[in-house]
C-alpha cells in the first residue's frame, strides 16, 4: 500500500511527487464464522455440541463468552467446517434455568476479530414426585394381597 501526495512538493526540489511506504502485513479480513447448530432458542437440559463453520489462513484462537461476560472459554480448534464446540457440563451446572446468549470468537494473528452469536434455553425436566426410595409399589401391593390371603385363610379355620 502507498500513500502519495502529489500536491504537497518539497521547497528546492521542483516536480518531484513523495511517497511514502506504509507496512501492510496483507491480512485486515476479520476471520469467518457460523453456527451451524443449535438453532436459535432452543431448549435444552443439558449441556449441547456447538457446530460450526470458521476460515482463516491466519487463524491464532477460539472462544467463547456467555451473557456478554468478560470470562472467555477458550478452544482448540483448526479452521474447518463442522467443528464440534462442547459446553462442559462444569459450567453448565452453575448456569441457572432461563436464557443465554452464547457467542463463539475467533481471531486470526494480524487481530482481526469476529463472533456468531445464538441464544440457547436452559430448561431443566420437572422432577417426578417424590418416592420412598428403595421400595417397589408392585412389592407393597403383594405383600398387601398376601397379607389380606392369610388373614382370610386364618378367620376360615376359626369358624
Amino acid at each position: 500500500m502507498l500513500i502519495r501526495d502529489d500536491s504537497y512538493k518539497t521547497q528546492g526540489i521542483a516536480n518531484i511527487n513523495e511517497t511514502l511506504q506504509i507496512s501492510n502485513n496483507g491480512d485486515d479480513i476479520p476471520p469467518e464464522i457460523t453456527i451451524v447448530s443449535p438453532s436459535n432458542g432452543s431448549v435444552f437440559a443439558l449441556p449441547h455440541t456447538f457446530r460450526i463453520n470458521f476460515s482463516d489462513d491466519n487463524f491464532d484462537y477460539l472462544w467463547v463468552t456467555l451473557n456478554y461476560s468478560n470470562i472467555k472459554y477458550g478452544y482448540i480448534a483448526s479452521p474447518g467446517n463442522n467443528i464440534l464446540i462442547n459446553m462442559p457440563f462444569s459450567i453448565w451446572r452453575l448456569l441457572p434455568e432461563g436464557q443465554f446468549l452464547v457467542k463463539i470468537y475467533v481471531n486470526d494473528t494480524a487481530g482481526n476479530v469476529n463472533s456468531a452469536e445464538i441464544n440457547i434455553i436452559k430448561e431443566l425436566p420437572q422432577e417426578p414426585p417424590p418416592v420412598i426410595p428403595g421400595v417397589n409399589l408392585f412389592i407393597i401391593i403383594s405383600c398387601f394381597i398376601g397379607i389380606l390371603g392369610i388373614l382370610a385363610t386364618k378367620s376360615k379355620k376359626k369358624f
